[in-house]
């Protein structure tokens, strides 16, 4: 299944309000795709209807991907609003101090490097293990969110400053 624009945003949809229907759908896509590229999969179940375990297998696995990524995107979203918030509150107080303007840009283009250094240096593949969970790995995600987040700290307070100033 290679899905639409619009499909992959039904999907998305599905994957924020409504995870269970979002599993049921990727179990019968796992499936597909596993009955296609396993020839030993297909000669085994030829009408492509596995055995209720085996579907089962394929659901706790997806359901299990599916949680570990919803929390990744809420946990982002709150660490982003939380970034957002404490950048508008030292700008509201930075805006009372006199500054000039290469400042704010300073502000800005650090936050822009440490944004680009961390999507740069992030590395997948190359470390990634079955667990997913070796000090390297470990360090490899605390890296990046990291530099992106202070990035994202410096972006927002230089774009909060100016508006406070005016």
């Amino acid at each position: 299944m290679n899905p639409s624009f619009l499909k992959k945003l039904e999907f998305t949809l599905y994957f924020l309000f409504c995870p269970e229907r979002f599993i049921d759908i990727a179990t019968k896509d796992s499936i597909q795709k596993s009955l296609e590229r396993n020839k030993q999969l297909r000669e085994k179940y030829p009408d492509g209807k596995l055995p209720k375990t085996r579907v089962l297998e394929y659901r706790k696995t997806l359901a299990n991907s599916t949680m570990l990524l919803r929390h990744s995107v809420f946990h982002a979203f709150f660490q982003v609003l939380a970034i957002l918030i404490t950048a508008a509150m030292v700008a509201l107080v930075l805006s009372h101090f006199h500054t000039s303007f290469n400042i704010v840009l300073i502000i800005r283009l650090i936050g822009l490097f440490l944004i680009v250094w961390a999507i740069f240096s992030r590395v997948g593949w190359e470390i990634q293990t079955f667990s997913g969970d070796t000090l390297p790995e470990i360090i490899n995600k605390f890296w990046f969110r990291l530099l992106y987040l202070m990035g994202a700290f410096l972006l927002f307070l230089g774009f909060f400053y100016n508006w406070f100033k005016q």
